[in-house]
């Protein structure tokens, strides 16, 4: 799961040249740091990195800094596998919460379906308790992706035919399948007593800037999903979502279908 988005585009991509990695050394190195000092803090019976105080703090700063590692950066369509690259320690940073301590899941029942139940509710669990860390560290990889996506698309129309095989429909399906599952978790979290409105703002305004990349991408169909539970979030939600969740539904209306849209297995 850490290493899904990046994953996904080597399947697309195979092998291509790997441009000036200092972004990616920049990120990697932290967001190790910040691994390795949860998986201390575990084996100690304590919390993970704070973002309220410490190296915690200064950590999850450098980790969210999204002008820094994102918005400054103009990306090259031959340096895609190291945005993905980036994606995916992004991932990495944000999963270090959401999968904190899941050694405190009770194991002693092999049946697959129960266990992956109980992970969901200890990643639940997670989300509710490290939700000030999540909140600033999941946009990372939702607004990462939204820079690959149109390099993508570059790509793949310069594929032939023939060179859309098989394993290629494969990674395009798991990364529509990716888009959808974070959109519609977005919007089926809103309105979560647990999770502060501030919070589930900031996730729902990031995913609202990139639903135009994301609507691109995406099939109609799973479109229609999107705008059906945003439609049912409007009318249940406080004023505050109202901008983000029009947002979105404007993307999401959109019936134009080019690029990853059309190569819908």
């Amino acid at each position: 799961m850490k290493r899904l988005l990046q994953s996904l585009l080597f399947t697309l991509l195979g092998a291509s040249h790997l441009a000036s990695a200092s972004a990616l050394e920049e990120y990697a190195r932290a967001a190790n740091r910040l691994a390795t000092l949860s998986q201390a803090a575990q084996q100690e019976g304590k919390t993970p990195p704070r973002i309220t105080e410490g190296e915690g703090k200064e950590l999850i700063a450098l980790l969210s800094n999204r002008q820094h590692f994102l918005d400054s950066r103009s990306v090259a369509p031959g340096e895609l596998n190291e945005l993905s690259l980036l994606c995916g320690e992004m991932t990495k940073a944000m999963m270090n919460y959401m999968m904190f301590d899941l050694q405190r899941i009770d194991r002693s029942n092999k049946d697959p379906a129960a266990l992956s139940a109980a992970v969901a509710a200890a990643a639940r669990e997670n989300i509710q308790r490290y939700q000030d860390e999540i909140a600033l560290l999941m946009p990372m990889p939702v607004l990462c992706m939204g820079k690959q996506l149109p390099l993508l698309e570059q790509f793949l129309t310069t594929l032939k035919p023939e060179e859309i095989t098989e394993t290629r429909q494969r990674g395009i399906a798991m990364t529509q399948n990716g888009l959808l599952n974070s959109m519609l978790g977005a919007l089926t979290g809103i309105g979560d007593p647990s999770v502060r409105e501030e919070n589930q703002l900031k996730m729902l305004n990031v995913l609202a800037e990139v639903a135009p990349v994301y609507a691109a991408a995406l099939p109609l169909n799973n479109r229609s999903y999107i705008t059906a539970l945003a439609r049912t979030a409007l009318l249940n939600s406080p004023p505050a979502f109202t901008d983000a969740l029009l947002r979105i539904l404007a993307a999401m209306e959109n019936m134009e279908c080019t690029g990853l849209c059309r190569r819908t297995p």
